[in-house]
């Protein structure tokens, strides 16, 4: 094969490669799933491990041959990888850095595999040339992609080492990205428990379209039972008209914040409409790399308690009116006993004037209770206002 065509052979395996890790977002999945990729095109041989819990797993071997795939699980078993080991695929998680064997000579194993039975087991497989990458999450080293070059006969070099490590790169982006979308995946489904166990009406939407993600029981019970999981919020309200700040808060970023919101819907599904009064919250949610995605809806019905205030004004309103009509009523039939007093005072001056003094007493507190009345009746109906001055009250 010439250099071109090894080149092109290269990137045709990467091309490969991404296509296979971009699949899924179980790594551990993805990496055996890699393994078998890279053979036969890049290597006879190709293992993967994983260092969890303080101990290596193999999430893969691949061979052609799955004759010699069971026989390398053997002696995996057999002769289980020290971690201790610096060389090899710890001696890689150690350093953090690749390794590169051309030629693998009988005395390079006979030198590092002390064990007879071991050593003949390996030689038996024919290894000729090794490439040994570290894949990475962040700044640690979590385990090796082993390539290896046996019966083909091929012989690795400087440019399959630059390959190898691309190929690693890539695994452990790959890695990473599995890692936040697991994180995601478990905030979101902590938040799906919280919302689930909520006495508030509580709901999610996501996307352009405002689509309910999640929905508690209270929230669907607020709409008349309705199952709104997977359905539009345009579909639940076709006039648009709540759909007004969820597209705000998705564009903006901004929560918005309500307090005895009225909202006229059919609730009960009687096909009579009728209005309602709710405090809502509308928080923004983002996604991994911090963009508006979704809106999350917290919503307490407080039509009882509005209903009840307004009740209660309507009351006091009454009682207002009340007052004024009853202090008018009263202070009508004052005004001619007041007269009839006066005209008894001129008619006859001397006679009766002791009942006629505590009829005039008697009747002008009874005035002056009518008067405060009316003051109290102008004053709770905003019909009177207050002049407020300054004054010495040492005058």
């Amino acid at each position: 094969m010439s250099p071109e065509e090894r080149e092109r052979s290269r990137q045709s395996f990467i091309a490969d490669a991404i296509e296979v890790l971009n699949r899924s977002l179980d790594y551990e999945q993805t990496l055996a799933s890699l393994a078998w990729v890279a053979v036969p095109t890049i290597a006879d041989w190709c293992a993967v491990d994983i260092v969890e819990g303080g101990k290596l797993q193999r999430l893969a071997v691949a061979h052609v041959d799955p004759a010699k795939v069971e026989l390398a699980k053997e002696l995996e078993r057999k002769w289980p990888v020290d971690l201790e080991a610096s060389t090899g695929v710890p001696g890689i998680i150690k350093s953090g850095r690749p390794e590169l064997i051309s030629e693998i000579t009988e005395q390079m194993v006979e030198q590092g595999v002390p064990d007879l039975e071991r050593r003949t087991a390996l030689l038996k497989l024919g290894l000729r040339s090794y490439i040994g990458v570290p894949i990475r999450r962040g700044d640690t080293t979590i385990g090796a992609i082993t390539l290896i070059m046996a019966e083909s006969g091929r012989r690795y070099d400087s440019g399959d080492l630059a390959l190898a490590v691309t190929l690693a790169d890539r695994a452990s982006s790959a890695i990473a990205n599995a890692h936040v979308f697991r994180q995601v995946e478990v905030e979101r489904d902590r938040l799906a428990l919280l919302i689930a166990a909520s006495p508030m009406a509580i709901a999610l939407l996501r996307g352009p379209d405002l689509v309910f993600e999640m929905v508690n029981p209270p929230f669907e019970k607020t709409f008349g039972g309705r199952a709104l999981r997977g359905m539009k919020q345009v579909e639940l309200d076709p006039t648009g008209d709540s759909s007004v700040e969820l597209r705000r808060v998705l564009q903006t970023g901004n929560a918005f914040e309500a307090k005895e919101r009225p909202t006229t819907w059919d609730w009960d599904r009687t096909g009579v409409p009728s209005t309602r009064y709710f405090d809502v919250k509308l928080t923004p949610m983002r996604d991994a790399a911090g963009n508006v995605d979704g809106v999350l809806v917290f919503s307490t019905d407080v039509t009882d308690k509005v209903t009840a205030r307004q009740a209660i004004e309507e009351a006091n309103r009454a009682k207002d009116e009340f007052l004024a009509m009853l202090g008018h009523e009263l202070r009508n039939p004052l005004a001619p006993i007041l007269t009839a007093l006066e005209l008894m005072q001129l008619r006859a001056p001397e006679s009766c004037e002791r009942e006629r003094t505590v009829i005039s007493r008697q009747v002008k507190h009874v005035v002056r209770l009518v008067d405060d009345l009316l003051d109290v009746s102008r004053i709770t109906r905003g019909n009177i206002e207050l002049d407020r001055e300054e004054i010495d009250v040492a005058d």
